[in-house]
């Protein structure tokens, strides 16, 4: 499928479930990230030291093989824990769907491939939207999120406020973010600033950070100044990544040098001995 058929279908997908005054909405496709050859890669490398890890992805391609696609709106509301709505795609039996939801979340079929989940009142409304006939508003975070669509994972608003974002003083006016992991690395991100200067600086930031990355990686970064925002891309191929990888295991494994304890210093002496008398050896003090 041709980047212009993903957009026209990822502007058909029906988002009347998000909040209308979301802050982050964003997508996820568990399938097409499992069955990745980057992943294949990745974990062939990560057997080598672990064997749980191959484990481990088919208890996830177990879990999640049947999801086709995961997306999800956020709303700050001021509280350490933003509302959040989810509308998950797939093969999706009731206990499944049990598993998937956690602690205070609940969930609502939609259809027979179509569950929503939430909490409390912000699900119900959801839901009430997602039954309605007619248009409904769209949140403007929704706004050009089409050329987010050839990403398998992706994030499009402003990060909502909390502890762990606050200690990051990321400062952005909002964000859009795409990462596929196939035969490459692929990802974009622009982050708009409040101004030229801050759009500016957050460029200069991210490219010295570059520097001190591994030389395989050095150059492969692409970035420009749009307005107030700052935009990045990267492709880097799949060889190149693992080969990072393995240098990384192989520097963690090389034993570490131990400093060599070196002997305490001999106290100086603060006498004159003499040995060799008849009444044995003498100390004489020194004189200051």
């Amino acid at each position: 499928m041709c980047s212009s058929d993903l957009s026209s279908l990822f502007a058909q997908t029906d988002w009347r479930f998000a909040h209308p005054d979301a802050t982050l909405v964003g997508g996820l496709r568990p399938q097409a990230v499992l069955d990745s050859p980057f992943l294949a890669s990745a974990l062939a490398e990560a057997t080598k030291k672990e064997p749980s890890a191959a484990m481990a992805l088919g208890m996830a391609k177990g879990l999640l093989g049947g999801v086709t696609e995961v997306r999800f709106s956020v709303q700050d509301n001021g509280s350490k824990e933003p509302d959040v709505l989810a509308l998950v795609s797939g093969r999706l039996d009731d206990g499944f769907v049990r598993s998937m939801a956690q602690d205070k979340a609940k969930w609502q079929r939609i259809d027979a491939n179509t569950v929503l989940m939430g909490n409390g009142a912000s699900l119900e409304k959801a839901a009430a939207r997602m039954r309605a006939t007619g248009t409904a508003l769209q949140s403007r975070v929704l706004d050009g999120i089409d050329t987010l669509a050839g990403y398998d994972f992706w994030l499009a608003g402003k990060i909502p406020e909390s502890p762990m974002t606050a200690q990051l003083n990321l400062n952005l006016k909002g964000i859009a973010f795409g990462i596929n992991l196939h035969d490459a690395l692929q990802l974009e991100l622009a982050a708009r600033a409040g101004t030229v200067a801050q759009a500016e600086a957050l460029l200069k930031t991210v490219h010295e950070t570059e520097t001190t990355q591994a030389p395989q990686f050095r150059g492969m970064l692409q970035s420009f100044i749009e307005g107030t925002t700052a935009r990045f891309r990267v492709n880097v191929p799949k060889e190149i990544v693992m080969q990072a990888m393995q240098q990384r295991q192989t520097a963690a494994a090389a034993p570490v040098a131990q400093p060599v304890a070196q002997p305490p210093a001999a106290p100086k002496r603060k006498t004159i001995l003499i040995e060799g008398l008849d009444d044995g050896p003498k100390e004489i003090p020194l004189q200051k």
